[in-house]
């Protein structure tokens, strides 16, 4: 029958009542008001209230330095220095030059090389193509940017090789 269905009435609780266990109630109670399930209890190996620092995340050596407007930049790239300073392209401008020619043709005994090197302390070395040795001739100096090799013989077509360093 129906009354077999029945419940009993439990003293101090009502139809809707909720059976929570104490635990349960005690666990409840320390939640805050708003917290979310996966509440993050550290960053970077710091615990609490974490403020981290750019070396916490990997950026240590990274300068804070002031970045250049767009107008500084475009002022910059359109200058004559092209991003290095004045002293630097000086430097650079006075480092060492080469230049190399292959020289003979057969009839000639003087040959005029212009290695635009605009200076006149130079290294000059003559070789045999074929075999690499360093033979002596006459060099003479004409001018800041050109030289003048004397054979006693005329050479082959291209049988030396002038490198000019300055």
């Amino acid at each position: 029958t129906a009354l077999n269905g029945k419940v009993d009435k439990v003293s101090g609780k009502g139809l809707s009542t909720e059976d929570y266990t104490s635990a349960e109630k005690t666990k409840l109670a320390g939640i805050a008001a708003g917290a979310q399930v996966n509440t993050v209890t550290s960053v970077a190996g710091k615990t609490g209230a974490v403020t981290l620092t750019k070396a916490d995340v990997g950026l240590g050596n990274v300068d804070n330095v002031k970045q250049a407007t767009k107008a500084e930049f475009d002022s910059h790239n359109g200058d004559t220095i092209k991003h290095i300073t004045a002293a630097e392209r000086t430097g650079w401008n006075a480092k060492t030059g080469k230049y190399t020619a292959n020289i003979g043709n057969g009839t000639a005994t003087e040959f005029t090389l212009t290695h635009n090197l605009n200076t006149k302390d130079l290294t000059v070395g003559i070789e045999e193509v074929a075999t690499g040795e360093m033979v002596w001739t006459d060099i003479v100096k004409i001018s800041v940017n050109a030289i003048k090799v004397l054979f006693a013989q005329a050479p082959a077509s291209n049988q030396y090789r002038a490198t000019v360093v300055g």
